[in-house]
C-alpha cells in the first residue's frame, strides 16, 4: 500500500497540468509517443490519434527535421503545421509545438482528422503572449542600386530583433536588425520606394499593427573601368592605385560621369581635372589640371533629345604631378544597362586593349578586366 501511494504521488509531480487541459483532453489516458532517431524527444508528446491514423514514433526519416510521424488510410494533401508528407504518411516537425496544446488537421482522399497533441515543455495556453509589438521610427540611413539601409526602433525594444518591409501589398521580406539598423535587398535599380517597415515580436512572431514609412529612389546601375597604370607613374597601376569610372543615369535626359581614385582599397591619388566628350557633342569638364587635388571630380552630360540608346564617349582625367592625362577613348555606353539588372556590356578601353563586362552575381555589380573579377570598389574578387 505504502509503494502504491508513492507511485501515486510521483504521477501527480510528473503531470501536474495534464488532467485538466484547455482542450478538455485528459491527457492521462493517453501515453508518451515512442521516440526513434532523435531521442531528444523522448518523453515529450502525447497524441489523441483519430480513427484510421496511427501514431508510429518520433523519427526524421525524411523532411529536414525531427517530427511526429503518423500514417492515414489515405494519401495526404495538407496539414495544418509545420512539416512534410509522404504519401500516406507525415512527419509533424517538433518546433512547430510551442503550446501545451496544438489542435492539428491532417487533410487526406478520405476528408480530414483532427486530433490533439500534447508537448510536455509547451507553453500553458492562459500564459501565451498574445500582444503584437509597437512599430517606433525607420529612417534612411544609405541607399545603393539595389539595397537600402534603415536605422529602426519599436516597443518593447529587448523583444523585437527582426522587422517586415513591404512595398505596397508586397512583402519584400523580413529583416534582422544589427546595432539598430536593417538592410532591405532585391530592389531594383532607379526606382522609387515608399516602404512599410513593421515591427516582429520574437517571442510569439506577431506583426505590428503601425507601420512606419520610408521613402527612397535606389541609384542606377553603373559602368566600371578600371585602367592598370599611368604613364610613367609605376605606383598608379598597383591595385591601390585603380581608378574608378562610374556613368550612371540621372534622369532621361542626363547621365553623370565620375571619376575617383578607389580610396578603399588603399589609394591616396587625388583627381584635378575631369574631360567627357560625347560624340557630336562639346566637351564637358570639371576642375583645371593645375587645381589642387580633388577626391573625385563629376560631371553631367545632358542629351537634348534623351538619352540614346548606345553613347560614345572619351574620358580624361590628370593629377597636377602627373605628366599629361590619362584617357580612354571611344568608350561604349549602352543607356538600357544603366538602369536594368542582369545584362552583360563590353566596354572596349582604347588604351590597354583590355576586354571589360559588367554584370551581377548575387545582387552586386561585377566587372571582370581580361578575366579578373572586381566588385564596384575595385576590390578583386
Amino acid at each position: 500500500m505504502k509503494k502504491l501511494f508513492s507511485f501515486l504521488v510521483a504521477a501527480l509531480l510528473l503531470f501536474p497540468a495534464v488532467a485538466n487541459a484547455a482542450s478538455g483532453v485528459n491527457w492521462d489516458n493517453y501515453d508518451w509517443v515512442e521516440s526513434g532517431a532523435d531521442a531528444q524527444w523522448s518523453n515529450k508528446f502525447k497524441v489523441t490519434p483519430a480513427d484510421g491514423m496511427d501514431v508510429v514514433n518520433v523519427q526524421n526519416s525524411f523532411g529536414t527535421e525531427a517530427g511526429i510521424y503518423c500514417t492515414f488510410p489515405a494519401g495526404i494533401s495538407a496539414i495544418s503545421v509545420n512539416g512534410a508528407i509522404q504519401g500516406a504518411g507525415c512527419l509533424l516537425y517538433c518546433t512547430s509545438f510551442i503550446l501545451q496544446e496544438t489542435e492539428v488537421t491532417v487533410t487526406h482522399g478520405l476528408g480530414e482528422s483532427k486530433f490533439w497533441v500534447y508537448y510536455a515543455d509547451g507553453t500553458p495556453e492562459s500564459e501565451v503572449d498574445t500582444d503584437a509589438p509597437v512599430m517606433g521610427t525607420a529612417s534612411l540611413v544609405s541607399v545603393t542600386h539595389n539595397s537600402a539601409v534603415i536605422a529602426v526602433t519599436a516597443t518593447p525594444a529587448d523583444l523585437v530583433s527582426r522587422y517586415q518591409v513591404s512595398n505596397g501589398d508586397a512583402v519584400l521580406g523580413t529583416y534582422s536588425a544589427v546595432d539598430g539598423q536593417i538592410t532591405v535587398t532585391g530592389l531594383t535599380p532607379s526606382t522609387d520606394y515608399t516602404l512599410d517597415v513593421r515591427a516582429v515580436k520574437s517571442t510569439n512572431g506577431l506583426v505590428s499593427e503601425n507601420a512606419a514609412q520610408v521613402t527612397l529612389t535606389t541609384e542606377g546601375l553603373v559602368y566600371c573601368d578600371y585602367p592598370t597604370g599611368h604613364l610613367s607613374d609605376p605606383n598608379f597601376g598597383d591595385a591601390a592605385g585603380r581608378i574608378l569610372l562610374t556613368i550612371a543615369k540621372k534622369d532621361n535626359n542626363t547621365i553623370t560621369v565620375t571619376v575617383k581614385p578607389n580610396v578603399e582599397n588603399g589609394c591616396t591619388r587625388s583627381i584635378d581635372f575631369l574631360y567627357v566628350a560625347p560624340a557630336g557633342m562639346p566637351p564637358v569638364t570639371a576642375g583645371a589640371d593645375s587645381d589642387a587635388g580633388q577626391a573625385q571630380q563629376s560631371v553631367d552630360v545632358t542629351y537634348e533629345n534623351g538619352i540614346p540608346e548606345t553613347m560614345t564617349l572619351d574620358v580624361q582625367w590628370s593629377n597636377e604631378n602627373w605628366d599629361g592625362r590619362w584617357a580612354i577613348n571611344g568608350l561604349s555606353v549602352a543607356q538600357a544597362s544603366l538602369c536594368t539588372q542582369g545584362t552583360t556590356t563590353i566596354i572596349s578601353g582604347t588604351k590597354n586593349k583590355e576586354q571589360r563586362t559588367k554584370t551581377i552575381k548575387n545582387g552586386q555589380l561585377i566587372i571582370s578586366c581580361d578575366g579578373v573579377e572586381y566588385n564596384v570598389l575595385g576590390i578583386r574578387q
